[in-house]
């Protein structure tokens, strides 16, 4: 731990997200394989590279509305898991609450950056459409639990997805669930 601003540690302050993530980063060695994506951190964030290893290597797994909350004080609880993930990695977990945008992920054949044209083609129009926090709409895609999927569309393209089943497809045959062996053989690990 380096403490803060002006030589201070100020022991008695409460830990944060993203000071919990560089203090695991550090203590661990991790790096990151790849860059993350919240919708509430970016590059210019003090703690991007500290979060960015946490994540990849499934010790944190950001919020599940997709956000990292780098702010948000961690309880000593939390900070147990983190701990317990970082020493024994069948503690971690599988997958990560990111908002992915982009790259080679389709989500029951559509992309990110693909028209609300495009979708409605596909899929027909949607069950319901609801308005979003973030300034896009939700068109909502149901028969049931087991088949939800939702696609936020803004300026008539398709920029975020929401869907907690098995729809996620990759060009390299990997999806959501794939065994983390099943990763490592069509990808390889980071130290490849």
């Amino acid at each position: 731990m380096t403490g803060g601003e002006n030589d201070q540690f100020r022991p008695s302050e409460p830990l944060t997200r993203a000071q919990m993530s560089a203090v695991l980063t550090r203590a661990f060695d991790l790096g990151a394989d790849r860059e993350v994506e919240f919708r509430d951190l970016n590059h210019l964030h003090w703690a991007y590279d500290e979060i960015a290893p946490v994540v990849t290597n499934y010790i944190s797994t950001g919020k599940g509305d997709g956000s990292y909350s780098p702010n948000e004080q961690v309880t000593r609880a939390q900070f147990s898991v983190f701990m317990a993930r970082a020493i024994n990695e069948d503690y971690r977990t599988s997958s990560t609450n990111e908002t992915f945008y982009g790259g080679e992920w389709t989500f029951d054949g559509i992309r990110i950056g693909d028209s609300a044209e495009e979708l409605q083609r596909l899929h027909g129009d949607p069950e319901q459409v609801l308005d979003s926090e973030y300034g896009f709409r939700w068109y909502v895609y149901h028969d049931d639990w087991d088949r939800y999927i939702q696609y936020g569309i803004e300026d008539e393209t398709v920029v975020a997805v929401l869907t907690p089943q098995e729809r996620w497809r990759s060009t390299n045959d990997i999806s959501k669930g794939s065994s983390k062996s099943a990763v490592r053989e069509q990808l390889g690990s980071r130290n490849q």
